[in-house]
């Protein structure tokens, strides 16, 4: 594992990510907030004014900070945005690196959690999704905090979740895990002839049948087929009954830092 730190999140980063995550707490529990922010919630304040002077949330009539129609627009298309990135790297958190096996190739198989978990815990499958999302050109701070957003790490069971999401252990933990994660210098290696490898063939590689995976697992959703083939086509597939891209999905969204602008 890679002994020094690539990754940083800057003060304004941070306040990007967390400004996010309560826009979107607020919409999805139609959360107001009383201007005299209760002891419980108080490291809130910095991160709602903040909000405030961007326009995404406004002071009501009860006094209480509140969605503006901007804050909750936001907030619905980081939801849309983080689950269309785990759509496309998730299968990449299990490969078999000798074999070439994707782990998810195998999940119509099981029939219970239990079972799948159990085979995602052998030793052999690698999680693969930072060095991608780095070589696609995307923010692997990102998807690493939209995996927390979706495992609802950032508050539940935290009593402190408030604090955290101000000056927390939460960014610590996200850059933590994009630190210790396999680098693309990682992945080279020597084969029997005596080539070498490069970490980078390795991912285009991975890249390539990984998404080829995806298109098999999911073979009725338009959006996948049509972006996919936009962005990396398969070689000799014409793909003639779909838009290429979806109006929207010029590119890949990952190429487009978030920012509640």
């Amino acid at each position: 594992m890679p002994s020094d730190a690539q990754f940083s999140l800057s003060g304004a980063d941070r306040k990007v990510f967390a400004g996010t995550f309560l826009l979107s707490h607020m919409r999805k529990e139609k959360l107001t907030y009383d201007v005299l922010l209760p002891s419980e919630v108080a490291e809130l304040g910095p991160t709602l004014e903040w909000l405030l002077m961007k326009g995404l949330v406004e002071l009501n009539k009860k006094h209480h900070y509140a969605l503006t129609t901007k804050g909750s627009q936001r907030a619905r298309a980081f939801g849309e945005r983080y689950q269309a990135l785990l759509t496309y790297f998730d299968l990449f958190s299990a490969v078999d690196l000798e074999s070439g096996e994707f782990a998810f190739a195998r999940f119509p198989d099981f029939s219970s959690t239990n079972a799948w978990q159990k085979f995602l815990s052998e030793e052999r499958w690698e999680d693969l999704r930072v060095p991608m999302m780095e070589y696609l050109g995307g923010s692997a701070i990102e998807l690493v905090f939209c995996q927390f957003v979706q495992e609802d790490r950032l508050i539940c069971g935290n009593d402190f979740w408030s604090v955290d999401l101000l000056i927390g252990s939460i960014w610590d933990e996200i850059l933590s895990i994009c630190n210790s994660a396999l680098r693309q210098d990682q992945l080279g290696f020597m084969e029997e002839g005596g080539q070498q490898i490069s970490g980078e063939t390795v991912l285009s590689d991975v890249r390539e049948q990984g998404f080829l995976l995806l298109r098999e697992l999911n073979p009725s959703d338009p959006g996948i087929h049509s972006n996919l083939q936009a962005w990396y086509p398969r070689h000799g597939y014409h793909n003639l009954d779909l838009p290429v891209p979806l109006p929207g999905w010029e590119k890949p969204i990952w190429r487009t830092p978030w920012s509640l602008d």
